[in-house]
C-alpha cells in the first residue's frame, strides 16, 4: 500500500513542477533507488525528493550517480540505504 502512495507521488510530483521554471521528473523507482531527471538548478528538489521517497520506505537517500544528458538536463540516481 504504501509503494502505491509512493509511485503515486512519484508521478504527481512532475505535474506539480510544471509550474516551475526547471522541471524534475522521476524516471525510474524501485525499494531500492530512485532516479531522477532534472533541469539546471533543481538539483537540490532532486535530493529532497529522492530522501522523502527513501524515507518512506524507512531508508535513507544516498547520490550514487550524476550525468549531464544534454543541454541543462541531468539524471541522478539515489540509493534508498
Amino acid at each position: 500500500m504504501r509503494l502505491h502512495l509512493l509511485l503515486r507521488l512519484l508521478i504527481l510530483a512532475p505535474l506539480a513542477a510544471c509550474h516551475a521554471a526547471t522541471p524534475l521528473e522521476a524516471v525510474r523507482a524501485t525499494p531500492d533507488e530512485v532516479t531522477f531527471a532534472y533541469g539546471k538548478g533543481a538539483a537540490d528538489d532532486a535530493a529532497r525528493q529522492a530522501a522523502l521517497y527513501c524515507a518512506n520506505l524507512g531508508r535513507a537517500a544516498d547520490l550514487r550517480w550524476v550525468t549531464r544528458v544534454g543541454g541543462d538536463r541531468t539524471i541522478a540516481i539515489f540509493d534508498c540505504r
